[in-house]
């Protein structure tokens, strides 16, 4: 017995822990004689009268293992145009001077994107492989230069000459988002924010609930209300053919920067609606929630499409109130006096105009989507630089369209293109790939429990682990 009591100081925590740092260790040492054998392959098959062999050179690459990864490739004079490089670095689209591996600055960056911070996004890669795949500094970095690039592929996106959508009707959701910010002259910006929809799909793992079609988020920091019309404007015209017989319904709360749009659509036919989550708050506040008067004006709203009943019926229930609240309700009517119509559901006025309103749904998706912003940009009381915070609601964007993923996967790695020896590459990467499993016994070819489990019960590791195994 005493021998057993011996092992008391090892834990079978300590052993799973060990047996994943040597499992990490064999697939880094497996990674470096895939790589070295793929130099090899282009240095037997490369046109040996275009390409000088200049000698072996190390490279270090931090991975997603939480290990360091360390090869050797040649280093290649081109003989044609006098440049220099690594043809297996250019194959393969490892950027040029990147500590992190692609995949880790992929994962690190969606992981700091879901929130709630860099430091988090960090600290949890930390803990899943046992030591620092990347700083939240790194991951501050990278995400500024992801947005970067994202921008420019989105401009590119713009500019292709591509076959526009004829809608018919366009919806644009827009709200505003206050964040703070840090060693500024001012200590907040407002973020306006639009979402663009084309409608209403059925959510078919949720029976009775939708999702927005074709969802297109535009956002500026500008304080400008005409810059960020400018922007969208810009938007809708690179995605729609836009006419005269075009419907743009536009929702949202009575701010006047969101009612300055008319001067931007041309001849189509805009709709503007007063947002009704922020309309019966604030008849809410004014006339007690659930009192007659409240259900009297609820009632009035859809049921005049010029909006004159319900103005009549608020200017009557306004003159029954006194103190505080009867210039709040005075003010109110001012606000509404020039907007009277927008009080009405669009589906109601669309009906009398003659459109056919059947599948339309009512419109308040702007407040969803600045709750899902607000949660990563003020969820902790954070302030930001302009600059951070310009990427971090564009990528957050992206995440919301459902594109996220894809773009930072084909981010464009700025380097020359290889004429035939990213091919190569790519052909004898299988094969060499092939050989090595079997050397190893197929270690790639096992999951680990944590990636079945469901999002909810692993925390949100399934995901990570998923992403890490694609492709094996």
């Amino acid at each position: 017995m005493d021998s057993i009591r011996d092992f008391k100081e090892i834990s079978f925590r300590e052993i799973e822990q060990a047996a994943f740092r040597i499992a990490c260790k064999t697939q880094i040492e497996a990674m470096r004689i895939l790589l070295e054998d793929l130099d090899d392959e282009i240095h037997r098959n490369r046109d040996k009268k275009r390409y000088k062999s200049l000698g072996l050179r190390e490279r270090t690459v931090d991975t997603i293992l939480g290990i360091p990864l360390t090869f050797k490739r040649r280093y290649y004079k081109d003989c044609k145009t006098g440049k220099h490089g690594f043809l297996l670095d250019e194959a393969l689209d490892l950027p040029r001077r990147s500590k992190q591996s692609p995949l880790a600055r992929e994962i690190a960056i969606e992981m700091a994107v879901d929130g709630p911070s860099y430091r988090t996004a960090s600290k949890s890669l930390e803990r899943i492989f046992g030591g620092q795949v990347i700083s939240h500094e790194g991951i501050r970095q990278n995400l500024i230069k992801a947005s970067d690039e994202v921008k420019v592929l989105l401009q590119r996106e713009r500019e292709n000459e591509r076959p526009k959508e004829s809608p018919g009707i366009i919806f644009i959701e827009v709200d505003g988002l206050y964040a703070s910010l840090q060693k500024q002259s001012r200590r907040s910006t407002e973020e306006k924010v639009g979402v663009i929809h084309t409608g209403w799909n059925p959510r078919w793992e949720c029976r009775g609930e939708y999702v927005l079609k074709d969802i297109r988020i535009v956002r500026t920091q500008s304080s400008s209300p005409e810059g960020f019309w400018s922007t969208m404007s810009e938007a809708l015209h690179s995605e729609f053919e836009i006419n005269k017989d075009t419907i743009i319904v536009i929702n949202g709360d009575r701010a006047k920067w969101i009612r300055m749009f008319r001067e931007w659509f041309g001849d189509c036919t805009v709709l503007y609606q007063v947002d009704r989550f922020h309309l019966l708050r604030t008849l809410g506040g004014i006339f007690k929630r659930g009192s007659e008067s409240y259900y009297r004006l609820k009632d009035a709203l859809d049921k005049d499409p010029t909006g004159a009943r319900f103005m009549a019926a608020l200017a009557e229930e306004s003159a029954s109130l006194s103190g505080k609240k009867r210039l709040e309700a005075e003010s109110l009517l001012r606000d509404l006096e020039d907007i009277a119509d927008s009080v009405c559901d669009y589906r109601v006025r669309l009906s009398v105009m003659g459109y056919d309103i059947r599948g339309l749904r009512p419109m308040g998706a702007a407040e969803a989507q600045m709750d899902r912003f607000a949660d990563r940009i003020k969820g902790r009381g954070q302030s930001w630089s302009p600059w951070g915070l310009d990427a971090m609601m564009r990528l957050l964007g992206m995440k919301f369209e459902g594109r996220l993923e894809e773009l930072l996967h084909n981010l464009t790695v700025k380097q020359e293109p290889l004429p035939g020896e990213k091919n190569l590459v790519k052909k004898q990467a299988p094969q060499v790939a092939k050989t090595l499993i079997e050397q190893y016994g197929g270690i790639w070819s096992h999951s680990m429990p944590v990636m079945d489990v469901g999002r909810s019960r692993s925390g949100g590791l399934s995901k990570v682990f998923h992403k890490i195994a694609a492709g094996w």
